[in-house]
């Protein structure tokens, strides 16, 4: 295993760890009652405690390179949003373990019309970006915020002018 390769692993046990503990601070909160409406502010405490916590991590990560557009900072507080409702911490496990070492099962869960229950958490996983995109339009997100929740994995839908804030919400979601 390469330096890199043993850094990433040490990393993901790393975060995952941290997922039975974190919880968002007064702070965080804070962030995010500034940055989002009441509307997005309800889709953001949606969300499991340690997702909001990564969330405003994002948000302030983006804040010191000096990025206060408003659009970007809500689709940083928004970006995981599509993973609120039940995903177990188990089936985060599995899904990333997929994504690292079978990419080609990750697309068909993306792709899956009827998955068995077993396999729902990993589908919702694989699908959280569009899926978050569809419930921050849905609560009235600007279209620009809807176009970076929507493609912050994989660029996907994001208009070439917002190319700039896509690949450094990506730098701050990998950062965080």
């Amino acid at each position: 295993m390469s330096g890199s390769a043993a850094r990433r692993v040490w990393y993901r046990l790393w975060q995952g760890t941290r997922y039975f503990v974190e919880r968002p601070s007064a702070e965080d909160e804070a962030l995010a009652a500034e940055v989002l409406s009441p509307p997005l502010l309800e889709l953001y405490n949606r969300m499991a405690p340690r997702d909001r916590a990564h969330a405003a991590r994002v948000c302030r990560a983006l804040r010191r390179w000096g990025v206060e557009e408003r659009t970007v900072l809500q689709a940083a507080l928004l970006h995981d949003v599509g993973k609120a409702g039940g995903v177990p911490w188990i089936a985060r496990v599995v899904y990333v373990l997929l994504c690292r070492w079978a990419p080609a099962c990750v697309t068909r869960l993306e792709r899956s019309e009827r998955p068995p229950a077993l396999l729902r958490p990993l589908v919702r996983l694989a699908r959280h970006p569009a899926i978050g995109a569809e419930l921050a339009a849905q609560a009235g997100a600007p279209a620009d915020v809807v176009s970076l929740i929507g493609g912050h994995q994989d660029g996907s839908g994001v208009p070439p002018r917002l190319m700039p804030a896509l690949r450094l919400l990506q730098r701050a979601d990998e950062a965080a």
